[in-house]
């Protein structure tokens, strides 16, 4: 599915992290690790391709669908309401899982309304209900309460159990456990 060889990035000629080396076949999680400012989330836009100069080989399968979810951002068209949103592939059970069974209160209102927790609910939402053979996550717990982490491991389960593959970012790593089948460490040269 991925193939990444020697890769690095630089700034300014000064690489963020060693070369790294890995593959992701369906069904994996492979966890991006490191410390503050090595250049994790830099690595996942490489990865995604929005981030060329690069040095190294990123070997994408050809025809392969990706989703990426940025730490940043979450996707979303802040003045749209939730509904315009999504794609149609989102089932009314994901709709529930993600936003609560009460969900359609929310319709109409601008997503910028929503607070920061709904607001990534709902990008995990749309990221996660994408048809991507594999799944770009940076920090995806940022704002999310406990019921959204829970939702959040349920979807990856599933994921991983139908032969998709996910590349986390995450310094909160206990959600992890029994999830991630590998883990690649970034460290500064």
């Amino acid at each position: 599915m991925l193939e990444v060889k020697n890769l690095t990035f630089s700034f300014f000629d000064s690489p963020l992290w060693r070369p790294i080396s890995f593959q992701c076949k369906p069904g994996e999680l492979i966890h991006l690790r490191g410390p503050n400012g090595a250049g994790k989330s830099t690595c996942l836009k490489v990865l995604s391709g929005l981030l060329p100069g690069f040095h190294g080989q990123v070997e994408w399968k050809s025809g392969l669908k990706k989703a990426y979810l940025q730490s940043e951002t979450n996707g979303l068209f802040l003045d749209l309401d939730y509904i315009n949103n999504l794609s149609s592939d989102c089932s009314s059970s994901d709709l529930s899982d993600w936003l609560g069974p009460r969900h359609m209160v929310w319709k109409n209102f601008p997503v910028r309304n929503f607070s920061t927790g709904m607001r990534r609910r709902l990008g995990l939402l749309r990221t996660l209900s994408s048809d991507a053979s594999c799944v770009l996550l940076d920090e995806p717990l940022m704002g999310l309460d406990q019921s959204g982490i829970q939702t959040l491991v349920k979807k990856i389960k599933s994921g991983i159990e139908n032969g998709q593959s996910f590349l986390v970012v995450s310094h909160q790593t206990q959600w992890l456990d029994g999830l991630a089948t590998s883990s690649v460490d970034l460290e500064r040269p």
